[in-house]
C-alpha cells in the first residue's frame, strides 16, 4: 500500500525533473521569469497526468508541446521585433 498516493510514483519524479529543466532553461535564456516556465510545465504535467489520465509517454508529449508552443511564441516575438 502506498501511503503517499501519486506523490510517490515515477511520474511525480518526472514531473519534478521537467519542472527543474524548464526552470534552468528559463535561467539560461534570461527573458522570462523562471517560475513562469516552471509553472507552465507543472500545469501541463498535471493536466496530462491527473486530468487526462495519460501515462508517462502522454506526460512527456505534453512537455514537448510546451516546448513547441514556447518556441513558436518566441519566434513570432522575435520576428515582430525586427
Amino acid at each position: 500500500m502506498n501511503p503517499l498516493g501519486p506523490l510517490y510514483s515515477p511520474q511525480f519524479v518526472v514531473l519534478i525533473a521537467c519542472a527543474i529543466a524548464f526552470y534552468k532553461g528559463a535561467e539560461v535564456e534570461g527573458s522570462l521569469k523562471p517560475v513562469v516556465w516552471m509553472g507552465v510545465s507543472t500545469a501541463m504535467f498535471f493536466l496530462t497526468w491527473m486530468g487526462l489520465h495519460c501515462g508517462l509517454m502522454g506526460n512527456l508529449i505534453g512537455q514537448a508541446a510546451v516546448v513547441g508552443v514556447v518556441t513558436v511564441v518566441r519566434t513570432i516575438a522575435w520576428r515582430m521585433g525586427k
